[in-house]
């Protein structure tokens, strides 16, 4: 049972390693992009609902990223996963918690900042990444990992199972068997 184990657990070394090193190089992208967006999002225009103002923005950011526009208020201004604006109103509590914070999640690194004209704020944006990379792999190595340990498992256990045939059930046939013309009488 110890091979198994070491198995499992180098495999999951393996993964964990390379999810660190994958978790950097995929930031360092996301601020990469991140800087080339953030200046477009400055505009004080953006915040407000016009959507001929918000087309160019489209044409800028569409495939790099999930941007989400919000007034001063709180109303989403513009957001490119969905089209209903002006309809949904966040909480200020939840626009101001986590400011120039970039949070990562298994699927998503965010950053979500405030947009100022003359020391007042008149909007916020919110920038997501999808990690599709990571997900796939992960999934990936998730399985191949199960199926490895479960190979790892049954050859463990059919070495195990002829160990003990080779060991012990052998040599206890073989004297039934050497045995079988001695016979007790009564």
């Amino acid at each position: 049972m110890v091979i198994p184990s070491l198995a499992v657990y180098s495999l999951y070394t393996l993964l964990t390693n390379w999810n660190e090193q994958q978790s950097l190089d995929e930031y360092l992208d996301f601020i990469s992009t991140y800087r080339e967006i953030k200046e477009p999002l400055q505009n004080p225009d953006l915040y407000t609902f016009d959507p001929t103002i918000h087309e160019s923005l489209q044409e800028t950011i569409e495939h790099v990223a999930q941007i989400t526009l919000y007034r001063d208020d709180g109303y989403v201004v513009y957001e490119t996963t969905s089209d209903t604006i002006g309809t949904r109103q966040a909480e200020l509590r939840d626009l101001y918690d986590g400011l120039y914070e970039g949070n990562m999640t298994y699927r998503y690194f965010t950053i979500k900042e405030p947009v100022f004209v003359d020391e007042e704020i008149v909007g916020f944006y919110e920038v997501s990444m999808q990690r599709d990379d990571r997900v796939e792999y992960v999934q990936s190595r998730s399985a191949s990992i199960l199926t490895l340990s479960a190979a790892v498992f049954f050859l463990t256990g059919l070495l195990v199972w002829f160990q003990i045939n080779r060991r012990i059930n052998k040599p206890i046939k073989y004297l039934k068997k050497r045995y079988e013309p001695i016979r007790l009488r009564p």
